[in-house]
């Protein structure tokens, strides 16, 4: 899984140094593209699956059983919702803006 996030955080470093000092414009007319919209979304929803693995591993290590289950499918939707959030505004972007 982390493998898989390589490329996605080279292009989310190299967005970064792009749109660093730049307008909220010109920030809106780089998402505009498809392809930074797509690289958006499978960055998102590869670091939010790869966040939750991790934090599961360490809720499951650290937590007693009671709260355990319940602690990790709060993370789980919590995770989930910023998910769909965060591709559903770059798709806002990409088609309404």
């Amino acid at each position: 899984m982390a493998l898989a996030l390589w490329p996605f955080l080279i292009w989310f470093l190299f967005c970064l140094l792009k749109l660093a000092g730049e307008s909220y414009a010109s920030a809106i007319a780089h998402f505009k593209n498809p392809f930074h919209t797509l690289m958006g979304a499978g960055f998102s929803a590869l670091f939010m699956r790869h966040a939750y693995m991790e934090l599961k591993v360490i809720i499951e290590d650290y937590m007693r059983p009671p709260l355990r289950q319940k602690l990790i499918n709060v993370l789980k939707y919590k995770l989930l919702f910023v998910t769909v959030l965060t591709v559903f505004c770059l798709i806002y972007i990409l088609v309404m803006v």
